[in-house]
């Protein structure tokens, strides 16, 4: 970071999603979401239960090679380290969706051409938890992204409904379809040799997940399916 506006650049493409981390030590700025849809500014916390927020000084602007940081602490402080992980969206393996919830079971449409396999969803409006789909659990169940508690059985994410290359279902709950309230919905799919969605079961020992990636994956998330973090 440089405390001075400052533009990312090398990406290889103009990025729709980036979430942002500091990486020095003793700090305790939080992970940032953006993404294009929302308009830049505009952040969320995935550790957090906060309602979006927008900021003038820690991202200026979407780029067509990356993104421009102000000077704010949260991505560019003076001397201290981030990373940025950029997506892309495109048929067969991401793609993000906004709308705003009327409490009443629903389809909401999106363009990711196949059948999502994760879909994370945040109230950007509302102080409530983030609400998982995943294709372990199924659609009877929810996990929550921000928080320790194992797949929950509850229609009122879902509708106990599984997605389909066109549309996904939500239920009455507030976490994804609370009445008024505005959301963003990330959805992922696998696609060989650029995404991967699956899950495996823990050993104790070392374990080697392939992914099926020759050059190895970039970036890697994984929420325990089951009670714990």
């Amino acid at each position: 970071g440089t405390s001075s506006n400052v533009s990312v650049t090398g990406v290889g493409f103009p990025p729709d999603t980036h979430f942002s981390k500091i990486r020095s030590s003793g700090n305790t700025y939080q992970n940032l979401w953006f993404d294009k849809l929302r308009g830049p500014g505009t952040y969320i916390k995935p550790a957090a239960t906060a309602q979006e927020n927008t900021s003038s000084n820690i991202q200026l602007s979407f780029d067509q090679d990356g993104v421009t940081f102000g000077n704010g602490n949260n991505a560019n402080g003076s001397s201290l380290n981030y990373i940025n992980y950029f997506f892309k969206r495109a048929p067969g393996f991401y793609d993000v969706v906004t709308y705003t919830g009327n409490s009443s079971n629903r389809t909401i449409a999106h363009n990711l051409s196949s059948v999502p396999e994760l879909m994370i969803f945040k109230a950007r409006s509302d102080t409530i938890s983030w609400i998982v789909y995943s294709k372990t659990a199924g659609a009877t169940d929810y996990l929550v992204l921000n928080d320790v508690p194992g797949p929950t059985d509850a229609s009122a994410a879902f509708n106990d409904t599984e997605p389909t290359a066109s549309v996904f279902t939500l239920g009455t709950g507030p976490g994804v379809n609370g009445s008024t309230q505005t959301f963003v919905g990330y959805l992922f799919a696998s696609l060989s040799g650029i995404s991967k969605v699956g899950s495996y079961t823990g050993t104790g020992n070392d374990v080697n997940v392939d992914c099926g990636f020759t050059a190895g994956a970039r970036f890697v998330m994984i929420k325990r399916n089951g009670s714990g973090p």
